[in-house]
């Protein structure tokens, strides 16, 4: 039998037993063992979480800007080209609000771990723990494709140079010809 269907001590019959296990890997991927003591992989989870949250966020204000500007921002380009047109007073304020929230929101007492800010913890009352469990693993695999899909969007913005969105509207579905990129692949 493949070893990717043998059971193993993370899945159980009624699903996950560890969070954020997930086929193709039955076991927790860490192959350099960064994570090779339990306070090492609390860490490494909990910044897992916090960039995939993060990511999450960034997809999302990378694609409302080809939809919708607010007053006063009309003038402002998207993708990576909003780097140049934002004010020195729009960095400032930027700053001081993830530096705030680095301060001021702190983990929840008797939480789930370091990642439990409390926000949607009602959302979890009355579920059995294979459920949240399930929650959690999926909130780390939506956290996981985001990661990949901004930094996606941000290497094709910087190739192409505009966002995938105003390529897409000017080169079509396909996107230009990429002839530039796999000139030099030797035929096989």
């Amino acid at each position: 039998q493949p070893k990717a269907l043998r059971r193993n001590k993370f899945f159980d019959e009624g699903g996950i037993t560890a969070v954020g296990v997930c086929a193709p890997f039955p076991d927790k991927f860490d192959p350099l063992k960064l994570g090779n003591t339990d306070a090492k992989m609390e860490r490494n989870t909990a910044a897992e979480i916090k960039h995939g949250r993060i990511a999450m966020i960034a997809t999302i204000g990378y694609v409302v800007p080809e939809l919708f500007h607010f007053p006063g921002c009309e003038k402002f380009t998207n993708g990576l080209g909003a780097l140049n047109t934002i004010p020195m007073e729009g960095w400032v304020s930027l700053f001081a609000f993830v530096s705030f929230h680095e301060i001021a929101v702190q983990p929840r007492e008797n939480g789930m771990g370091a990642y439990d800010f409390g926000f949607g913890a009602e959302f979890l009352e009355n579920c059995d723990d294979t459920e949240i469990k399930r929650r959690q693993t999926a909130e780390r695999n939506n956290g996981r494709l985001a990661m990949m899909a901004i930094f996606g969007m941000l290497v094709q913005d910087q190739i192409f140079g505009m966002s995938p969105f105003k390529l897409m509207r000017e080169t079509g579905l396909w996107g230009p010809n990429i002839d530039f990129i796999i000139k030099d692949i030797p035929m096989c």
